[in-house]
């Protein structure tokens, strides 16, 4: 277990140094669509001095960098940083051309579901919302008729006076 953690927090800081890098292979593969792999960094350390260097003192020795494609879209890049020096197989690559779909399906249903979950939420503040309005013009509209209705009578109960007739009486 302790290998697992440990190889899941170097690839963590590996991937937390490439994104301030503008030379690296992961930053390579994105950009080209190519798989980038390297056997041993220490005989590539001219072409990402950097991230050689970086490598070196996470006892990172290889990388492997896949494009992780949407369509014609490429979305990101799956990364594996062997601890050893590794001549990638053609199998090795069949299998992270797997991971690399893997993962992209996994970001996509990612991302549509918290698409979702937004949509959900937005809808239901406008339902509560639109509750909200409805008793508002309910409220408005009693006040309203209330009002009228006083008026109104305060009116009649005027009129009445006015022309000496009992409100009570009616028409005649």
């Amino acid at each position: 277990m302790w290998d697992v953690t440990k190889a899941l927090q170097t690839s963590g800081e590996m991937e937390r140094d490439q994104i301030h890098r503008h030379q690296c292979p992961s930053r390579e593969a994105y950009a080209t669509g190519e798989v980038v792999m390297v056997s041993d960094l220490r005989e590539e350390s001219t072409r990402w001095p950097e991230f050689s260097a970086s490598a070196r003192g996470l006892n990172v020795v290889g990388v492997a960098a896949v494009p992780m494609r949407l369509d014609d879209k490429i979305i990101g890049t799956l990364n594996l940083y062997p601890s050893e020096p590794r001549e990638w197989s053609d199998r090795d690559m069949a299998v992270t051309w797997v991971l690399a779909e893997v993962a992209t399906n996994y970001v996509v249903n990612a991302s549509m579901r918290r698409q979702q979950e937004q949509l959900s939420q937005q809808l239901q503040e406008s339902l509560d919302s639109r509750v909200v309005i409805e008793q508002a013009s309910e409220i408005t509209g009693r006040r309203y008729w209330t009002i009228g209705s006083i008026s109104t009578t305060h009116a009649l109960v005027e009129a009445a006076a006015a022309s000496a007739v009992s409100v009570t009486d009616g028409p005649r």
